[in-house]
């Protein structure tokens, strides 16, 4: 008589959970494979998968930080949708609107202080940042454990485009930061921290986390570098949580409010940390071992890249 195994109810139970986490892991990753450019697709399919990582993780998580609505933005303007606090209670500073003149210098000062910040960029705003300048500061920034992140390509307002202009302000700036830094960021700014519930659900599409502040440090409004300082001692306690916001195209925030902030932070025992780390989640949709070669011919007339405002 043939022998008939039959399966231990707890051993089927392991078997149907491990198919089903092989199914998630499988959508995950061609998920995170379409939201990819088609240009990037075509170069990751010429290389080795262990010249990359592909961030497919972030598909298997189920976040739902704009969920509710829009945001009343704490100074006022005009409301936002999206992460406004770091988890866990850790501290975040960004600054938005470079690359630009000390793009390098902030993130020695903050390497060599042992915290880490978050870049949120521009392809042309105060500057064009294909210039080799701003790419090999970045590419400094990148080395040093600081994070990329992207703020549209020209600083337009957003709910003044049609959502294809939308999609293709973010487009430009993936182009640039594959092109020149071998990487896709997967946290976003919108300019002046304006979006609509369309927007978002585009952006969260295509894998994006949107993120405001909870902080703004006045930097780009008037305040003087010293009521910067005040503003962020005022709001930023050890466990808080804070999202900071500063502009690193202004030198008083450079050569003031940075150090007076890390001098801050360091007193109350806070280290401020990147996006990747106060989100927990990695900050980039995909990331290439090695930085891309340098190429010097690249630049925003030749990448059609709109004039700062223009889409």
């Amino acid at each position: 008589m043939a022998a008939v195994l039959v399966a231990e109810p707890s051993m089927a139970a392991g078997l149907e959970k491990r198919s089903m986490m092989q199914k998630r892991e499988m959508l995950a990753r061609e998920l995170a494979w379409s939201s990819l450019p088609e240009h990037v697709q075509e170069d990751l399919a010429k290389r080795d998968p262990r010249e990359y990582d592909l961030n497919w993780e972030m598909y298997l998580r189920d976040d739902d930080e704009e969920s509710n609505g829009l945001v009343a933005r704490q100074d006022g303007g005009q409301p936002g949708l999206g992460a406004k606090h770091c988890k866990d209670g850790q501290v975040a500073y960004t600054v938005d609107d470079g690359p630009y003149h000390w793009t390098g210098k902030i993130a020695q000062t903050f390497a060599d202080a042992g915290h880490k910040i978050s870049y949120f960029i521009n392809v042309q705003n105060w500057d064009c940042a294909y210039s080799l300048t701003y790419v090999k500061q970045l590419r400094k920034a990148i080395r040093l454990g600081h994070d990329i992140c992207s703020h549209s390509a020209t600083h337009p307002h957003l709910n003044t485009l049609t959502l294809d202009q939308v999609k293709q302000q973010f487009k430009i700036v993936e182009q640039y930061t594959y092109k020149t830094l071998g990487l896709i960021p997967n946290c976003a700014r919108p300019p002046y921290g304006e979006t609509s519930p369309e927007i978002n659900a585009w952006l969260r599409s295509q894998g994006y986390r949107v993120i405001q502040w909870s902080v703004d440090s006045g930097d780009a409004d008037g305040d003087t570098a010293q009521q910067s300082v005040e503003i962020i001692k005022q709001q930023v306690s050890k466990n808080s949580g804070k999202i900071i916001l500063g502009h690193e195209t202004h030198q008083p925030t450079v050569d003031t409010v940075i150090p007076g902030m890390i001098k801050y932070f360091d007193s109350i025992g806070v280290k401020s940390v990147g996006m990747g780390q106060c989100l927990k989640r990695k900050p980039y949709k995909v990331k290439l071992n090695q930085f891309p070669a340098l190429n010097p011919n690249l630049n925003c007339v030749n990448q059609n890249v709109p004039l700062p405002g223009k889409n």
